[in-house]
């Protein structure tokens, strides 16, 4: 299935209403320089918006975290010559300020085109991959370089005493109420293994996963009737290497796409290892969101999102954003933390891969806890940088530890904490090893995101970016096209297309939509949450049917954003939106200019009425 990259970027530029000017710029760098002014270049103009934002000024020197210069576009005075439209809404073009009141819409406009493809899996070449190995190690290298163990010790005694029930747990009650389990897509390492030009190649294969085997020696348990698992089971005879003087337990490091900076590193773990490791994440992911009362979760986004909404209003509340943390939770820090905690210490000391096995075969020893796709790894981490911030704000402030456990908000490396303890924070976090991304970290402006979510000023600015990211993809410079295969191609390109329709982008999913249709035939008309593989209707209709057969009422969620008001609403209106809506002119023209009336999120059509399919720009529409 073949996309025309330059028909998205014309019909998306239609969408957000780009100038004429700008868009024919934008065809003709990616004509001279490829995919990558998609994926690199234009996110780096996103990115430069964003601290523009959180700094009060658009910085010509701005330098992209690839390493690229906003100074690869041009520029007249302060601003950018091209997208001057949505630019002069949000800085001063002479000054280069922020404007007192920026646009929200056409922040959002802005981003969406500029951060469209930053996102796209396209595959890597070796180098990227070398570099990405070569971060890795260097990065576990020199991770216990800065370790301020004394205040480890202080977030041991606090684990202790605050987390008391949790650190006390001992392995038989853990494994008891949290069962070893398998996780899809993992493998195990075979005992035997091969020689090949002195590299020792190991064979994998997927185990079956066989408890009651390697827990047979247990007694049965009168309450629940059955067996519960002892500590000794030898899980180091599963998955060590044979032949060897010392037992390594070993993981393999992979690579999978992430965005345009590079892919992102992951750990295959031993099969019955990560059984096990499971047990530990569900344990300690259910024991912190109960003793923080949520403050640490793992289920719900919406709590960090509405916060980041409402601080984009008051200010109170800043979002931080950690680099590579979960290659940064050291094993001798969190060892230090579990010191006293027979259960979680048993996990470490008998699930944890010792060594990690790198592409080019070489097998390294292992200063990080584990990487990522590893069962100890982010409720380990969530810990971590819960404790560290606490303590530093019950030190730092005249706050008992009950306080300030109140104050700081954690989803995976998405921190929230109060705006003026956000320098505390930071300092805590360093003496542990963990380390703040600056440029995605915002406290002064009136922008925040977390746990994906994007707002200014209460409202949402969240680009839809294209991934695709279970598919197969290649670009083919010379016809501009990106090639999507594999199994789920339709699939997840229709799901894509999907979420464009909501967004308001019609004329972007139309182009996706024809290239499905090109391998399938006319795709049926689909709305709401449907399963079924199709167009999505600018209209999610439901069809009340009345005793003569005939539609009674037809009950609709607009999919694009409008002006009420003068408020912006820069994305999809949803259902409880209606309410506030007085005049629903799209309506009117959607539907053959019938009178409409708008009561409890539903609308009466006449019978008479027939229902049509029109595709029409969100954006073009909004008064």
């Amino acid at each position: 299935m073949e996309v025309r990259i330059l028909d998205v970027i014309k019909k998306l530029a239609h969408d957000v209403d780009l100038d004429h000017f700008t868009t024919e710029y934008c065809c003709r760098r990616l004509k001279s320089e490829g995919i990558k002014f998609l994926t690199v270049t234009l996110p780096t103009l996103d990115a430069a918006l964003l601290r523009g934002l959180e700094e009060g000024f658009l910085d010509r020197t701005f330098v992209h975290s690839t390493g690229l210069s906003l100074t690869c576009v041009a520029w007249k005075r302060k601003s950018l010559r091209y997208f001057s439209k949505f630019l002069n809404e949000i800085f001063d073009c002479n000054t280069g300020l922020l404007l007192d009141s920026p646009d929200a819409l056409s922040i959002y406009c802005l981003r969406q085109f500029c951060a469209f493809a930053y996102k796209l899996a396209l595959p890597f070449n070796e180098d990227v991959v070398e570099a990405a190995e070569k971060k890795f190690t260097q990065t576990d290298a020199g991770l216990n370089e800065t370790i301020d163990w004394f205040f480890v010790d202080n977030l041991r005694k606090d684990f202790e005493t605050y987390f008391k029930e949790t650190a006390n747990k001992d392995i038989n009650s853990i494994l008891a109420e949290n069962r070893p389990r398998s996780s899809k897509g993992t493998f195990a390492f075979h005992k035997q293994y091969t020689v090949k030009n002195g590299v020792q190649w190991y064979a994998r294969k997927t185990l079956p996963f066989d408890l009651d085997a390697m827990t047979r020696n247990g007694k049965l348990n009168a309450m629940t009737g059955y067996k519960k698992p002892y500590p000794a089971v030898k899980i180091n005879d599963l998955y060590s290497q044979k032949g060897t003087e010392d037992a390594q337990k070993l993981s393999e490091l992979l690579f999978v796409p992430k965005d345009s900076r590079g892919p992102r590193t992951i750990v295959r773990e031993p099969y019955e290892a990560l059984a096990f490791q499971m047990s530990f994440n569900t344990f300690l992911s259910n024991e912190l969101t109960r003793v923080t009362e949520g403050r640490v979760n793992f289920q719900d986004q919406l709590i960090n999102r509405e916060l980041a909404r409402t601080s984009s209003l008051d200010r109170r509340w800043a979002t931080l954003d950690l680099s590579d943390a979960s290659d940064r939770v050291s094993h001798k820090v969190m060892s230090r933390i579990f010191q006293h905690s027979p259960g979680l210490r048993w996990f470490l000391s008998n699930t944890r891969s010792t060594h990690c096995c790198l592409p080019n075969g070489e097998i390294i020893p292992l200063n990080k806890l584990a990487g990522m796709g590893s069962g100890l790894t982010f409720p380990s981490m969530s810990l971590l940088i819960y404790l560290a911030s606490v303590r530093a704000l019950t030190n730092a402030l005249p706050l008992t530890y009950k306080q300030a456990m109140k104050l700081v908000y954690v989803y995976g490396d998405d921190i929230i904490c109060k705006t003026n303890h956000m320098t505390i924070i930071t300092q805590s976090l360093q003496r542990v090893g963990l380390m703040v991304n600056v440029k995605k970290s915002f406290r002064k402006g009136s922008f925040r995101e977390s746990c994906g979510g994007d707002y200014f000023k209460g409202e949402n600015v969240t680009p839809i970016r294209c991934k695709l990211s279970s598919c197969e993809l290649s670009f083919n410079q010379s016809k501009m096209v990106l090639s999507i295969q594999g199994d789920f191609r339709w699939l997840q390109t229709e799901r894509f297309a999907r979420e464009l329709v909501k967004g308001g982008l019609v004329a972007t999913a139309e182009v996706f939509y024809a290239s499905i249709e090109a391998e399938t035939g006319p795709l049926p008309e689909v709305g709401g949450e449907s399963p079924i593989l199709g167009r999505y209707s600018i209209l999610g209709i439901e069809k009340e049917m009345d005793k003569t057969g005939l539609y009674k009422k037809y009950r609709c969620l607009i999919s694009v954003p409008r002006r009420d008001e003068g408020d912006c609403c820069p994305y999809v209106s949803l259902a409880s939106k209606l309410q506030r809506v007085k005049k629903l002119n799209l309506l009117d023209e959607l539907l053959y200019g019938s009178t409409t009336q708008v009561h409890q999120n539903e609308v009466d059509i006449p019978r008479s009425v027939s229902y049509r399919r029109v595709y029409v720009s969100g954006f073009r529409l909004m008064g």
